[in-house]
């Protein structure tokens, strides 16, 4: 859990717009996806829409999808730490009432995808209040035309 601080500044038109659509979807419940090349800072402005909506000041989790499948699954849902048996929660849990950012979700592996929307499905069972931001570097579309 991290909390984030986020100074956008520039007058460049996409800035500018990029800025007033975030300011736009911030005050929404809404999940949002970010895409753009990779260092335009998509995760700044990720905290930038957390720190403009109603979740300011609460948990800021970010999880980088691109990283050990394993690992990404361990941190997003937690797990069993094997040397205490104790459990070590996820990004669901530890962001409860603020943002989780899923980096690079386009790196997510397919049969975690299949896990992650049944549980997201099922997040309304629960007492887990988390608004969802992704970002990618690719066209999200192409890919699941092409069964990913």
């Amino acid at each position: 859990m991290n909390t984030f601080t986020a100074e956008i500044f520039g007058q460049d038109p996409k800035i500018v717009k990029a800025l007033k659509v975030a300011n736009n979807v911030a005050v929404t419940k809404a999940p949002v996806l970010i895409v753009g090349e990779a260092g335009v800072g998509k995760k700044t402005l990720a905290g930038f829409i957390h720190e403009n909506s109603t979740r300011q000041g609460k948990p800021f989790v970010t999880v980088d999808c691109a990283a050990d499948a394993n690992q990404v699954e361990n941190e997003i849902l937690g797990y069993r730490d094997p040397e205490t048996g104790r459990f070590i929660k996820g990004a669901f849990e530890n962001a409860n009432g603020g943002t989780v950012v899923l980096v690079n979700v386009d790196g997510l592996e397919d049969t975690f995808q299949k896990k992650l929307h049944k549980i997201l499905g099922e997040l309304t069972d629960y007492e887990i209040d988390v608004r969802m931001v992704a970002t990618t570097t690719k066209n999200l579309s192409k890919l699941v035309g092409a069964g990913r």
